[in-house]
């Protein structure tokens, strides 16, 4: 279910990955327009991907840590089959072993979608 296809950019705060939308995607529905609660699934890849760069894991295995909430979810367009998108994650707090993040994919400067994240990770 990886939908992600590259880095962007990463930095200790921050992250963006690159995502082409393709037409047999899980999230494309049958007019080539994107289901827009797939946007939260995007926001929460490019957090993964960011929390994988920033945070060294020992080991080779996968981090653990799961989405555990989102607030603020707002879709303000429609991303299509062949669309860009630049997703991305900014951290804005820790606690312990959560974090908050917010979120937005962008396609070139037009703004699609953006939430506030909440995660748990080890």
């Amino acid at each position: 279910m990886l939908a992600i296809e590259e880095v962007l950019a990463y930095s200790p705060t921050s992250g963006a990955v690159r995502l082409t939308v393709p037409a047999e995607a899980w999230f494309v529905r049958a007019d080539g327009s994107w289901d827009p609660i797939s946007g939260i699934e995007m926001m929460a890849q490019a957090a993964a991907a960011h929390e994988r760069l920033t945070r060294p894991h020992p080991g080779s295995g996968p981090v653990k840590g799961l989405l555990v909430g989102v607030r603020k979810y707002t879709v303000k367009g429609r991303a299509r089959v062949g669309d860009v998108l630049a997703i991305h994650a900014i951290r804005t707090a820790d606690f312990g072993n959560f974090a908050i993040m917010e979120g937005r994919i962008l396609r070139g400067e037009e703004c699609l979608a953006e939430a506030e994240l909440k995660f748990w990770h080890e």
